[in-house]
């Protein structure tokens, strides 16, 4: 939970958030522009995340299907994950906020990461490898959660050539811990068919290696489960 006191005509410039976004107003007033995460809208935040000098109030027509939310005192709102979204101030107030990133939501997360990692290289390195690291945690829960895990290897699937340019260029200190994560689901999983490819002959593990995860150094290692 945190708690931020903002003056009036203070903005917060179009961002998006991993999880789910909960926000409760103390006096005041704020206006809220949502948009839902669409592909073309989260390539339009990429784009504006990469251009340090652009301004959300010149480039907002790029972004499409949005919505107004008036926010006053004692009001919530509530901001699903990766929804662009940017913040104006009408009157002074206190708002205060969490981020709930529940395994359900990863999916969604792995569509949004051209824009994430955007938004992490603008800001250096160090928060370039923080994002890949907390992007790999968030990985090895979701794959641990039964009801998410076949969403995740879709989105997976769809992302893979993106994850594995981004992981081999700025991601190589971190390359063997995601290793570790798809070993470890690897040797849980008890799935026979594929996301992309069907129902698949021979292990789980050795179709998804080299065909979905050819960037890894495991890729021409076949692997028991012991």
């Amino acid at each position: 939970m945190s708690a931020n006191i903002t003056l009036r005509f203070a903005t917060v410039d179009v961002h998006h958030d991993d999880g789910i976004v909960i926000s409760t107003l103390a006096g005041g007033a704020k206006l809220w522009v949502v948009y839902p995460p669409t592909t073309h809208n989260m390539s339009s935040l990429a784009r504006l995340y990469s251009d340090p000098d652009a301004l959300f109030e010149v480039s907002f027509s790029t972004f499409q299907n949005g919505i107004l939310l008036l926010q006053r005192d004692g009001q919530t709102v509530y901001v699903p994950p990766n929804c662009p979204h940017f913040v104006f101030t009408l009157s002074s107030c206190i708002l205060y906020g969490c981020e709930i990133t529940p395994p359900s939501v990863f999916a969604g997360r792995i569509k949004s990461l051209r824009a994430t990692v955007a938004s992490a290289r603008s800001s250096g390195g160090k928060r370039l490898h923080e994002t890949l690291t907390a992007f790999i945690q968030g990985l090895e829960g979701a794959l641990m959660d039964t009801t998410s895990v076949h969403p995740v290897l879709d989105a997976w699937v769809q992302e893979a050539d993106y994850i594995g340019s981004v992981f081999t260029t700025d991601g190589k200190a971190v390359l063997a811990c995601l290793e570790n994560v798809w070993r470890k689901f690897f040797r849980t999983t008890s799935l026979t068919s594929c996301p992309a490819c069907g129902t698949i002959s021979g292990e789980f593990d050795h179709h998804f290696q080299s065909s979905h995860l050819t960037f890894l150094p495991f890729k021409n290692q076949r692997r028991g489960r012991s």
